[in-house]
Formats: C-alpha cells, structure tokens, sequence
C-alpha cells in the first residue's frame, strides 16, 4: 500500500473508531463497567481491521456503511478478549443496540447488500446466543 493509501486506511480506521466510541458512550453511560470507550474502540476495530481485512477495505457498493464496520469490530473485539461477565454482558448490549440500529437504517434507506447481508448474519448470531442463554 502507498503512502495515500495508508492515509485513506487511517483516516477510515479513526471514523469506524470514532463511530464505535460513540456507540460505546451511549450504551455503556448507565452500565456499571469502567471501560476507556476510545482506546477500546481504537484497539477493537485495529484488531479486526487486521482480522476481516477484506470487510475493512471492500470498495464501492461492496463497502460496509461504518455503523456496519463497527458492529463488526465489537463482535470481533469480545471473541478475542476476556471480559468479566458483567463487562461481556455490557458489551453484548451494546451490540445489540448496533444491530438494532442497522436494521432500523437499513429498513428505512438504500443501503446496498453487503450491510443486508452483514446485518442478517449477526441478527441470526445473536438471536442464537440469546436462546443458548
């Protein structure tokens, strides 16, 4: 990758990371957990960036909207950390409250298929957690 690629992958990485501590502020505000949002959401979405390189950096129709991206970094950020329960429980809520939101978007505007398809994915994900609980 170029020196303005690198550029456009940081610039990407921040907005997703920025849209994820904004996420994690207002799920996590009434939770009783003391997580630092921004470095949590920064190291989630580095972490899955490297992991689903190929979500991160699709192009044109193929691009995840960032509220999808940072869905994806959540899920991706509680598989591969340990977590109390209260902490995985916390964040779980949170992913939900993404997932709702995404459904909402997507019911009510154009979002191309790879949302649909990344959004059904997890809503059939959690809703299958949900039942083994």
């Amino acid at each position: 990758m170029g020196f303005f690629g690198d550029i456009k992958r940081t610039i990407k990485m921040a907005s997703v990371s920025t849209e994820l501590e904004l996420l994690l502020d207002e799920c996590l505000r009434t939770m009783p957990v003391d997580f630092h949002n921004g470095k949590l959401a920064n190291k989630f979405v580095s972490e899955a960036w490297d992991h689903k390189k190929s979500i991160f950096e699709a192009k044109g129709n193929l691009q995840p909207t960032k509220l999808v991206l940072a869905a994806v970094a959540l899920s991706h950020g509680i598989e591969s950390n340990e977590f109390s329960e209260m902490e995985k429980h916390a964040l779980l809520m949170t992913l939900g409250m993404i997932i709702n939101k995404a459904r909402n978007l997507a019911d009510s505007s154009n979002v191309n298929q790879i949302d649909n398809q990344i959004i059904l994915q997890f809503e059939e994900s959690f809703e299958e957690y949900l039942r083994s609980q």
